[in-house]
C-alpha cells in the first residue's frame, strides 16, 4: 500500500489515494508536528507545550500518549510496522524518501535547479511547474500552532524562491504569455516581494506593454513610499530607467573603456552566469567598485539578471572581441581562485575532517564577503558551481584549483552523503593533477577516493588508492598525508576482521598525527582504536581511548567529534551489558547530530540505539530504528551498514 503525508496545503494523508482519518483536531495537529519534524525524535515535553503553551494540564502525558494510540489506530496497515515509535523521552514518526509531498516537491525543485545550471531552462521550468503544482495552499492550512510558525515559513519562503527563479527562466526562454496574470496575483499576495514587481514589468516590456509596466512601477513606489517610507532599490529602479530609453528612443551612453573591459573578459569566461564578486575577480578589481559597474551596466540592458546572478545579453556577447588568451586565462584563474576561496570559508563552518590536506599552492582570490552562516545551505546552492569549476580548472591546466577544490567540497559530500557527486569531481581532479605531474594532488585525492571505496565496501579498490597515496606522501615527505592514509588502511583492517593488523596501523596514525601537532587526527585515532579494542574484547583499553578522544575533542570544541566519541562510550557500555547507560550516551550523540544536521552518523547512531533496544527486549522499537536507519544506508550506497541493519532486523524476530 502507497502512504502519502501531505503538508503542502491542509494537513491530509492518504493511502492509495483515499483520504486517511487522523481523528480529531488535537489528534490532527500532533500528527502535524511529528511531520514537521519527520525521522526526528520529538519529546512529550516539547508536544505538551506545542499543543497546551506554557502550562500544560496535568495529565498531558497521558493524554499525548492517547493521541498517539489513537494516530497510530489510523495510520496503521496489515503486516507493517507503525510509523510513530516511541523512542525515548518522546516519538518519531518515520517517512520514507518520496513518502511526503515536502520531499518530492525538494527533490523536483533540486533536479529542476540542475537543469537551469547546465543551460537546459525549458527542462529546467518544466521540473520546477511539477514541483509547485504539489502546492495545494498555504503550509498545515487548517493548523495553526505557534510551534510550526519557523516550518510554515521556511517552506513559503521556498516556495516563492522557487517560483521566482521559474517565472525568471520562462521569460529567458521566451515563455511569458499568461505570466502577467500569475506575476499581479503574486504581488497581490506578497506586496513588498520586490522580485515579483522586477519579473511583472519585464514580462510586460517584452510584450511591448511599456506604459503598463511603468504603471506598475509608480503604483509599487507609491505603495512602498507611504506604508514603509522607503524608496525602491537600484535595481528595480534601472529596469524602469531600461525600459524608459526604450519606450522613449533615447540614445544609449557610449560603454566606457572600463566597462567594455569588463564585458568583454566576462564574456570569455566558460560560466554562462556570474555573481559581483567574479566582475571584480576578471579585472582583479575592487568588490564595491564591481557592484557598481554591474549595476550600471543592468540598468542600460546590457547585462540580464537571473536569481541572483547575471549574463550578457546575447547581442553584447556576439559584439565583444575576443580577449587574448593569456588576459582570459588570468581571469578564469581569480575567477577559480575566489570560487576556492569563498568555498575553503564555508568548509571550515562545517565538523572538521580528517581527510581534508593542508592548503595547496593554488592562487587564492580574497572575496570581501562574508563567510555564509549556514554552511549547508550555501553549499547546497553553489554545488553545481562548484563542479562545474572543478571542470573548467581542469580543462584550463589549473590542476592546482582543480584538486584543492575537489578536496574541499568533499568535506560537504562526505557529510551529506553525497558520494556520487564526490567521486565525480574526485575523479575529474585526479586526470588533472596526473598529467601535470602534481603528486601532492594525487596524494590527497587517492586518499579520498580510498574513502570512498569503503563507503562501497570496495575493500581492493580501497587498499589500491590508500596504499598509493601513502607512498607518494612518504616520497614528499608529507607525514599528515602518510597518517591520514594509514587511518584509512586502518579501517580496511578493521572491516575486513584483521584487527591486530588495523591496531598497528592505527596506532602509527596516531603516533604521526601527535608528531605533527594535529589534535583532530589524534582525537579521530584514538576513537579508531577505541573500535578496534572493542572488536578485541579489550574494553579498558577502549575506555582508556575513548577519555583520551573525550579531552581532545573539548579542548578542540568539535561537537561533531564529540558526538562520535559518544557514540563509542555507548557502544562501550553495551558491551559490558549495560543498555540503559549505553542509550544515555547514544542518545547524547543523536542530540548533536540531529542538530548538526549529520544524516549520515545519525544513521549509525540509531543502528546502536537499536541494538540497545534490542537488549532490553523492546523488539519492535528496535526493529522501526534498523528499518530507518536502512533505508538511509540503501539510499548512499553503504551496502555493509545496510547489511548490518538487516541482520538486527532478523534478531529482532520481526522481520
Amino acid at each position: 500500500m502507497t502512504v502519502l503525508y501531505r503538508a503542502l496545503g491542509s494537513l491530509l494523508v492518504t493511502r492509495n489515494g483515499v483520504e486517511v482519518r487522523l481523528g480529531r483536531p488535537q489528534a490532527r495537529r500532533l500528527f502535524a508536528l511529528l511531520l514537521a519534524e519527520a525521522n526526528q525524535v520529538v519529546s512529550v515535553d516539547r508536544l505538551a507545550e506545542a499543543l497546551w503553551g506554557a502550562l500544560p494540564p496535568a495529565s498531558y502525558r497521558v493524554q499525548i500518549q492517547g493521541l498517539v494510540s489513537q494516530l497510530r489506530r489510523a495510520l496503521r496497515e496489515p503486516g507493517a510496522d507503525d510509523p510513530i515509535a516511541t523512542v525515548g523521552p518522546g516519538y518519531r514518526l518515520t517517512v520514507m524518501p518520496g513518502q511526503s509531498d515536502v520531499d518530492i516537491y525538494a527533490d523536483a525543485v533540486r533536479r529542476g535547479r540542475e537543469l537551469l545550471a547546465e543551460g537546459r531552462r525549458e527542462d529546467g521550468v518544466c521540473a520546477l511547474r511539477e514541483a509547485l503544482a504539489w502546492w495545494r495552499g498555504p503550509v498545515f492550512e487548517d493548523i495553526r500552532l505557534d510551534a510550526l510558525a519557523e516550518f510554515v515559513t521556511s517552506w513559503e519562503e521556498r516556495r516563492l524562491a522557487a517560483l521566482e527563479e521559474c517565472i525568471d527562466a520562462q521569460l529567458w526562454i521566451g515563455a511569458d504569455d499568461d505570466l502577467s496574470t500569475e506575476l499581479r496575483e503574486l504581488i497581490t499576495a506578497h506586496p513588498f516581494r520586490e522580485r515579483f514587481c522586477e519579473l511583472l514589468m519585464t514580462a510586460l516590456a517584452n510584450r511591448g506593454r511599456t506604459a503598463e509596466a511603468l504603471e506598475v512601477y509608480r503604483r509599487w513606489r507609491a505603495r512602498l513610499v507611504e506604508e514603509l517610507g522607503v524608496e525602491p532599490s537600484a535595481s528595480l529602479r534601472a529596469i524602469q530607467v531600461g525600459i524608459l530609453r526604450a519606450e522613449g528612443g533615447e540614445p544609449r551612453r557610449p560603454v566606457d573603456q572600463e566597462s567594455r573591459e569588463l564585458l568583454t573578459r566576462l564574456a570569455a569566461l566558460p560560466m554562462p552566469e556570474f555573481s559581483p564578486w567574479m566582475a571584480a575577480a576578471v579585472v582583479d578589481g575592487d568588490l564595491a567598485e564591481a557592484e557598481r559597474v554591474v549595476r550600471d551596466l543592468h540598468g542600460r540592458q546590457l547585462l540580464l539578471e537571473s536569481g541572483r546572478h547575471y549574463r550578457l545579453h546575447d547581442v553584447v556577447r556576439a559584439a565583444l572581441p575576443e580577449t587574448v588568451a593569456a588576459e582570459r586565462d588570468s581571469a578564469l584563474e581569480r575567477v577559480l581562485g575566489g570560487l576556492l576561496w569563498l568555498t575553503e570559508r564555508a568548509a571550515a563552518r562545517l565538523p572538521g575532517s580528517v581527510l581534508r590536506p593542508e592548503p595547496g599552492d593554488a592562487r587564492r582570490w580574497p572575496v570581501a564577503i562574508e563567510p555564509p552562516a549556514d554552511p549547508l545551505a550555501w553549499f547546497e546552492t553553489e554545488q553545481q558551481a562548484i563542479e562545474n569549476a572543478i571542470g573548467h580548472a581542469a580543462e584550463a591546466g589549473f590542476a592546482g584549483l582543480a584538486w584543492e577544490l575537489a578536496a574541499t567540497v568533499a568535506s560537504y559530500f562526505d557529510y551529506r552523503g553525497l558520494y556520487q557527486e564526490w567521486a565525480r569531481c574526485h575523479s575529474r581532479a585526479l586526470a588533472a593533477v596526473r598529467a601535470a605531474g602534481d603528486r601532492r594532488g594525487e596524494a590527497a585525492l587517492l586518499r579520498g577516493l580510498g574513502q570512498l571505496h569503503i563507503y562501497w565496501d570496495e575493500f581492493g579498490k580501497a587498499v589500491d588508492a590508500l596504499g598509493a597515496s601513502y607512498r607518494i606522501s612518504a616520497v614528499l615527505g608529507d607525514r599528515l598525508g602518510m597518517a591520514r592514509a594509514l587511518t584509512g588502511l586502518g579501517v580496511v583492517s578493521r572491516v575486513t576482521w584483521r584487527p591486530e593488523q588495523a591496531h598497528a596501523r592505527t596506532v602509527r596514525a596516531l603516533e604521526m598525527f601527535v608528531e605533527c601537532g594535529d589534535r583532530l587526527g589524534a582525537a579521530h585515532s584514538h576513537t579508531s582504536i577505541a573500535a578496534i579494542c572493542l572488536d578485541l574484547g579489550r574494553l579498558a583499553e577502549a575506555e582508556s581511548a575513548l577519555d583520551q578522544a573525550r579531552r581532545l575533542c573539548a579542548e578542540l570544541g568539535d561537537d561533531h567529534r564529540m558526538a562520535l566519541v559518544l557514540r563509542r562510550f555507548g557502544q562501550l557500555h553495551l558491551r559490558r551489558g549495560d543498555p540503559e547507560r549505553a542509550l544515555a550516551s547514544l542518545y547524547q550523540a543523536l542530540e548533536r547530530l540531529e542538530s548538526l544536521r549529520d544524516d549520515q552518523c545519525a544513521a549509525q547512531v540509531r543502528l546502536d540505539i537499536g541494538r540497545a533496544y534490542r537488549v532490553l527486549g523492546e523488539c519492535q522499537d528496535a526493529a522501526r530504528l534498523f528499518k530507518a536507519a536502512s533505508s538511509r544506508f540503501t539510499r548512499v550506497g553503504n551496502r555493509s551498514s545496510a547489511a548490518a541493519c538487516v541482520l538486527e532486523i532478523d534478531r529482532t524476530g520481526l522481520a
